[in-house]
This record gives structure tokens, sequence and C-alpha cells, in this order.
């Protein structure tokens, strides 16, 4: 049975003079509530209307309306973060804001419905609301949001069903993509809105078993690396005239892989279109059926480099560390620049940003602990290498402060390669670049 329980604080001061007893009016401060579901508590702020905490026993939430009498309007940043054992959990239609991280982590949560009272998931630069559900395999997005922030479902690797309802406008960077380490391969299919105006960069990032996706009518604008490493895609279906778009869009894609577009729509070129080949159909009333996937050839089985192999080039770029310029190994891959996050920690070393890094051989992890310093070795801060290496997707799981980071990693020569934002996101130090002067910056300092 549900119990309710209102904790106060009370204070009361004594004083002691003269052998005479004075006392002091209590006062009574603001009011944190404690609301029983399956497995423990919730945590309730009665003066903003915010579920603000779970205890981590929590396996099964299903929030109320009204807490006390007070409406519950929001679900606080943070507030199931961790919650391991939650598994299932009903948003009432009373909640119009779900906060930053609020669901990362719960990693035995299968399947959430977001009602339509919801107008916003906060955090547009990187909100996280559900980073790191690692269980989550459905998903309901009500109209009511129009924009779905960056990294909201980064991590959900085994996400598969999405549904966008009518009234989404905008998929933010990197907001169902995944990582090299942690690559989301069961989400074989999406059909987007015909409100969906835009998808930023790698929005579907690493979604390895994507083959299909259908656009509506509004859609005028695709980043680059929007579909990133989505190697099984075959067959892009548009419902509308040609969006804003380039060849950079999709990246690693399937044999054979088309653009279908209506005949009579604007934009589109044939045989290609930013270098994809495309193919015009009549459009009907009802959105059409993508085509079955080419049958490929059975290729040979012939000895080659391990999957997912890339060539590391060397670069000129700088890395400018607080004013000073450094001496890192640097390689270029894709178009970016990695770097050993050795190197890292040797030139933060005894900055606020310093770190420590380690290696568990018996579980293949690299450990990075913020707020530790760190001791350079002979093999840091060797500068340029010396010509073209093979770059190998790296296994090894990265934790950052014990918890599993989303980074992209590569292996080369034995050691583990990372891009310099991504650590700078997982180790919490800002990165500029100056492209002017093709130079990579740090600043401890502010």
């Amino acid at each position: 049975m549900r119990k309710l329980k209102q904790a106060l604080s009370l204070s009361l001061a004594l004083v002691l003079s003269l052998g005479l007893t004075f006392s002091v009016t209590p006062t009574v401060h603001a009011a944190t509530y404690e609301y029983a579901v399956e497995g423990g508590n919730l945590k309730f702020d009665p003066t903003t209307g915010t579920i603000t905490d779970c205890d981590s026993s929590v396996y099964s939430a299903d929030i109320p309306s009204e807490i006390y009498g007070v409406p519950v309007t929001a679900i606080g940043k943070s507030a199931f973060s961790s919650c391991q054992k939650l598994s299932s959990v009903t948003i009432p239609s009373t909640v119009t804001t779900i906060g930053p991280y609020a669901f990362d982590y719960c990693n035995n949560l299968t399947s959430i419905t977001i009602p339509n009272s919801v107008t916003e998931l906060e955090g547009s630069n990187g909100g996280g609301t559900f980073r790191n559900c690692s269980s989550l395999e459905s998903i309901t997005i009500p109209g009511s949001i129009k924009i779905i922030p960056g990294y909201t479902f980064t991590g959900c690797t085994k996400l598969k069903e999405v549904i966008f309802q009518e009234g989404v406008e905008k998929i933010g960077k990197n907001a169902f993509g995944s990582s090299l380490s942690a690559r989301n391969k069961s989400m074989k299919e999406i059909t987007l809105p015909d409100s969906l105006k835009e998808i930023s960069n790698q929005a579907f990032y690493y979604c390895e078993a994507l083959e299909k996706v259908t656009f509506g009518t509004g859609l005028r604008r695709i980043d680059n690396n929007a579909f990133w490493c989505c190697k099984n895609l075959y067959a892009m279906y548009f419902t509308g005239d040609a969006p804003s778009a380039t060849d950079a869009m999709v990246y690693k894609f399937a044999d054979g892989f088309k653009i279908y577009y209506p005949k009579g729509s604007k934009g589109w070129t044939t045989p290609t279109w930013n270098g994809y080949i495309t193919e015009a159909y009549t459009l009907s009333d009802t959105k059409p059926t993508t085509p079955e996937k080419p049958i490929q050839p059975e290729k040979p089985t012939t000895p080659t480099q391990p999957a997912q192999s890339e060539t590391a080039s060397p670069t000129n770029d700088k890395l400018m560390v607080d004013g000073v310029v450094q001496n890192p190994t640097v390689y270029k891959i894709g178009g970016y620049n990695y770097f050993k996050i050795r190197d890292l920690a040797a030139v933060l070393n005894g900055t606020g940003k310093q770190f420590a890094v380690g290696y568990d051989a018996a579980t293949s992890s690299v450990t990075a602990t913020t707020g530790q310093g760190y001791t350079k070795q002979a093999t840091d801060l060797l500068g340029a290498p010396s010509g073209t290496a093979t770059a190998d997707v790296s296994n090894d799981t990265i934790l950052v402060n014990g918890q599993t980071a989303q980074v992209e990693v590569y292996k080369i020569d034995g050691m583990n390669y990372f891009k310099l934002r991504d650590l700078g996101s997982a180790l919490g130090f800002q990165v500029g670049w100056d492209a002017a002067n093709n130079v990579a910056s740090i600043d401890t300092r502010g």
C-alpha cells in the first residue's frame, strides 16, 4: 500500500542565561515529500511540482498526477538517473517537462510512452534524457515535443522501435546515435513525420542495423554525418522536395544504396543527387513502401584485416593547452583528429582538469579518474607519427569515474586513440578549434 510522508524540518534554539530558559519560535522550512512506489520512494518538491529523486531500489514507478494534493508537473534533472532496477515507469498527463539526464543509465528500462502533455525535453545542447538506457527497445514521442534535443537517446543500443507523432520538427545532434564502442544493432527501419524539418549532425550515428528510412514531406535539411556509419542502409524514401544536404549526410552505407524521390518534386537530379544514385517514383495517396533489400552476391571468405579498419594519417594540426603548444601524437581518421588519452592526461596534469589513467588487462578496460594526478610515461607526447597506420575498432571498455563512456575509440599499434571532443565531453574540459590556423585548444583557466 502506498504511503505518503511529509518530512518537515524544524529548528528550535534554546539559550540558557542566568538560569533562565528562553525559547525561540520554530521555523518551518519547505517540505520534501516522499511517495512510495514499488521498491522504494520517489522524492517530490511541492513548491515546483517536480519529481527530484528516486531510491536506487525502485523497480516500478507509477507516477501519480498529484502528490499530497499538489500536481506533478515535471520530472527533474537526473531524477531517475542510475536507477538500474527500474523496469517500468508511467508518466501522468500532468507532466509538461522532463529534465536533462532524467532517466540516464536506467539499464533495465525496456519501453516508455511520453504523454502528449510533455512539451519539452530539457537540454537542447545535450540533454541526454534517456541516455544509456541500454535495454530500452521502444519509445513513443508525441507531437507536443517540437525538438528532440541532442543526445536524448544516445547509447540506447537496443532501441528498435521509435514512433514519431506528427508535430516533431527537429532531431538534434546524436539524438539516436551511439558510438564506435556501443553501437545500435537493433533499429532496422524508421518513418519520420511530415512535420519534421531538420535532422542534425550525427542524429543516427552508428545505427548499424538501419536499413530503410522514409522521410515526410516537410523535411528541409539533413546535416553532414546524420547517418554516419549506417552500414546496412540501402534505401531512403523521400516524399517531398529535396532537402538541403551534401554528399556527407550518409557515410558507409550498404552496397546498392539508392535514394527514391517522387516525380515532379523539386531539387532532385538523376541519375545521381549529391553523389548518391537516385530513382523517381509516382507518388500515391499513401506513403510508398520501400523496396526489398537488394540481394548481394556472396563474397568469398578470405583473410582480411579486422572489420571497421580505417587509414590513420599524420597531420600538422596542433594542440594548445592554456596558450602553450603541446606535442601529442595525433592521427587523422575520417577527417577527425584522434589523440592518445595518456597524452591528454600528461598535458593536463596539475591543472583543474587533471585526470589519472589506468588499464585493466584482465577486463580490457581503460580507466580515467577525474581530479587525480598523472605521472608522465616514456611513451607519452612523442609528437607527430612518421607515416600512415591502420586504425582498427577498439573493443576495450572505457570507464570514466567508474561509468562506461560513450566515445569513439580506434586502436593503432596497440594504443587507443580518441576524438578530442569526445574526451572533453567525458572528462569535463572544453575544446576549441581555430580553423584558420588548424589549432585545437584546451583552456583550463576559465
